[in-house]
């Protein structure tokens, strides 16, 4: 920003944070304390304090104008070459968009127009990668070798090696975020120690050998998931080969694309079915229910076990395959939508204090793993106390056509 402001009269650049208090202590003071002073501008600073400060003019006629978008009257109201957003991820989409319209605006230069933001990387779902996701932007990955204080012409400086020790102690998701640069689930997470590198093999894929278990969570929503309970050594593990998801699918046509998923996984087989007991509510149209539509389709499933306490009982049961070395829960790399649910699905919070309740609501990570915690829930009815042994199937059934 400031060689562009430096070297192109006439600019007006904004550079703006969710709030302009923010700004002060974190981009401004590097700004001040580092980049002016390197190539000897340090006055374009002078004369006002840092806090207070509107803008920074250049004596070619830029300008550098700071905001914040919990007051965006005046940055929106007026039209920029370049809009800077620091530490992107804590504004809204909605405020992205509407600084993107302020950019190419008649009688700007159209040499430029850049929208730029920075930050950490957060929670792969964040508008901001999903965007990225989509090629509406362009991510621009970097390292902690891009920070000059860290990495210089010589290689690593002497501020690297403390640095690295201090990020080398963190865990878990904040260590992926700030120490690796991995857009993973921040604070909040339900499954922090749920990890792709060791939780998704392909020694997950489906074994004639063993019962197959289909779960499916009913609705608008729809997920699905197929798995096997398997005995080794060390005690049952949990292997997922197989996953659903559809939103807006009329009942009828979710259970024909579940049967058809199943040939192809399994050969059609299902030992253990079971599903939402809500799929038993009429939904109006002549006592039409979705276990009735699944019927006629072909798909026949129970319902599986709902009480009181349910919901926790099965995330902690999910959470004791997930949080033991080796793992005892495996995901087969194509169920991609179970993987981004465990990395991404996260506990309410109430009075800035996460609880053990999720997060409501969280489509489409919510239906796939209440399919996988109702279906574990149903195979341990008591919980895995020691000596119980899952439950015996009790709903066994091949597709026909």
């Amino acid at each position: 920003m400031h060689a562009l402001a430096r070297d192109y009269p006439g600019l007006r650049i904004l550079v703006c944070r969710q709030t302009r208090a923010s700004l002060s202590e974190s981009v401004l003071a590097t700004f001040e304390e580092e980049v002016l002073p390197a190539d000897g501008s340090r006055n374009v600073a002078a004369g006002e304090r840092r806090d207070r400060r509107g803008s920074y003019r250049y004596p070619n006629g830029s300008r550098i104008v700071l905001g914040g978008l919990d007051k965006p009257d005046r940055i929106l109201s007026t039209a920029w070459d370049v809009v800077y957003v620091n530490e992107a991820i804590e504004a809204e989409a909605d405020a992205w968009e509407a600084l993107g319209s302020r950019l190419n605006r008649p009688g700007r230069d159209r040499r430029f127009g850049y929208l730029i933001g920075d930050t950490n990387p957060g929670d792969p779902a964040h508008w901001l990668k999903k965007r990225c996701d989509d090629g509406l932007t362009t991510l621009w990955q970097t390292t902690h070798a891009a920070n000059p204080a860290l990495f210089g012409p010589e290689g690593w400086t002497e501020y690297w090696p403390p640095y690295k020790e201090r990020l080398d102690r963190l865990r878990g998701t904040r260590r992926g975020r700030l120490r690796d640069g991995l857009w993973v689930a921040g604070e909040g997470q339900w499954f922090g120690s749920f990890d792709p590198a060791t939780h998704v093999s392909r020694s997950a894929a489906f074994d004639p050998s063993y019962p197959v278990h289909l779960a499916v969570d009913t609705g608008v929503h729809t997920g699905a998931v197929w798995f096997q309970v398997r005995e080794e050594a060390d005690g049952p593990a949990v292997t997922v080969f197989g996953d659903y998801y559809s939103f807006d699918v009329h009942a009828y046509q979710n259970a024909k694309a579940i049967l058809d998923k199943t040939e192809a996984l399994c050969g059609g087989r299902v030992d253990v079915g079971r599903m939402d007991p809500s799929g038993n509510a009429a939904s109006g149209f002549g006592g039409q229910t979705i276990e009735s539509e699944y019927r006629r389709a072909g798909l026949r499933l129970a319902p599986w076990p709902k009480y009181p306490g349910c919901v926790a009982a099965g995330l902690a049961l999910v959470e004791s395959f997930v949080a033991v070395d080796p793992p005892k829960l495996r995901v087969h790399p194509d169920c991609k939508g179970l993987v981004d649910a465990l990395a991404n699905y996260k506990r309410k919070k109430r009075g800035g204090q996460y609880v053990d309740e999720p997060e409501d609501p969280q489509h489409p990570y919510e239906e796939l793993v209440d399919a996988l915690r109702s279906g574990l829930l149903d195979a341990w009815p008591a919980g895995r106390k020691a000596g119980a042994a899952p439950g015996k199937a009790v709903h066994r059934f091949r597709t026909m056509y």
